[in-house]
């Protein structure tokens, strides 16, 4: 639910945490959070003995931190202050942010700056001409940032969704794209007809609507299970959020290293990824419901049926032998005397 607290800040209570947007944060001393906090743009401030029970995402917020945070801490943007009662048992990982960190303040986990080695990753993205690189840089940046950004969002209120979603295309991911590449078919067409009949046009850009948003949300899910198998691989604990930002950063990264690339058929990297996600958002109902492979019973031979007589019928009686030469009986031996 969404609330205006008195200190002027939009904040949206979830089952597992508080997303803040805009306005100030303060989480005061003695108070506790259980769950994640997500900050848009707000400056915020935890005091001196405050908790948060979960895991930290800034979006261009500068968080002053006196408390206590049990998880990992990621800043897009924005400056992180940890003064020297500051503890963080967990990984900082900032992304074009900076942090300012006390002698006495702790970090359990490992402090990872992105934001240097981008340089010598995006050297190879060209969508402006050579007289602008740096425009090149700032775009490339900002758009893979954008698409993380929107994962934290979507996977931080419909997770459950999401992991539906990446299940789907995890199991039968050949159904998965046969079934995106049929709506692409058919879609494509239909939505081109509606948009140029004036009647039917509002009709064709909801359905390009629509389209467009299951093509994003199959990238995301694809992105979460991505970085799902990256955490438990270093063998960590991130939450789903912090994955998903993970994860759809590197799948985003990695489809236009092959676009640009491979320029005649590198956009077709990007076009089977999104079909398979587009064809898993489908088989799930947009994550509503959860897609479960039959498997058929096998196949085994059943015995030719076994026929007993009955049980009243009579007994055939065995006739006896005849007997051939038989010594005679006493009285023919009267007789013959």
């Amino acid at each position: 639910c969404l609330a205006l607290p008195s200190n002027n800040v939009m904040a949206s209570e979830l089952a597992e945490g508080k997303v803040v947007f805009g306005g100030t944060y303060k989480l005061e001393s003695g108070e506790s959070l259980d769950g994640d906090l997500v900050i848009f743009g707000a400056p915020s401030t935890l005091m001196e003995d405050s908790v948060v029970e979960g895991d930290v995402v800034l979006f261009g917020a500068n968080l002053d931190v006196s408390g206590e945070i049990n998880g990992d801490v990621v800043s897009i943007g924005g400056l992180i202050t940890l003064n020297d009662t500051a503890k963080i048992d967990g990984d900082v990982i900032t992304i074009g942010a900076n942090m300012d960190k006390s002698d006495g303040a702790l970090i359990t986990g490992d402090v990872l700056d992105v934001t240097h080695s981008l340089p010598n990753m995006v050297h190879v993205f060209k969508i402006t001409p050579d007289i602008f690189p740096e425009v090149n840089i700032i775009w490339f940046v900002l758009r893979i940032f954008l698409w993380a950004a929107l994962a934290t969002l979507i996977v931080l209120f419909v997770p459950n969704a999401c992991g539906r979603v990446a299940q789907a295309f995890t199991q039968q991911p050949l159904i998965a794209g046969g079934l995106g590449l049929l709506t692409i078919i058919l879609a494509i067409p239909l939505t081109i007809i509606f948009i140029i009949t004036i009647i039917f046009s509002p009709l064709g850009l909801f359905l390009l609507l629509v389209l467009g948003i299951s093509w994003a949300f199959g990238l995301i899910s694809i992105g979460l299970e991505i970085g799902k198998r990256l955490v438990s691989m270093i063998k960590r604990d991130w939450a789903d959020p912090v994955s998903a930002f993970l994860g759809t950063f590197i799948l985003i990264f990695v489809l236009g290293y092959f676009n640009q690339l491979i320029p005649c058929i590198g956009w077709m990297f990007s076009a089977v990824v999104g079909m398979i996600g587009l064809g898993a958002v489908i088989m799930t109902r947009f994550g509503t419901q959860s897609y479960t492979v039959t498997s058929a019973p096998p196949l085994t031979k059943t015995p030719a049926p076994v026929t007993q007589p009955p049980v009243n019928a009579p007994v055939p009686m065995l006739e006896e032998p005849e007997h051939k030469g038989e010594p005679p009986s006493p009285k023919e031996d009267q007789n013959a005397g």
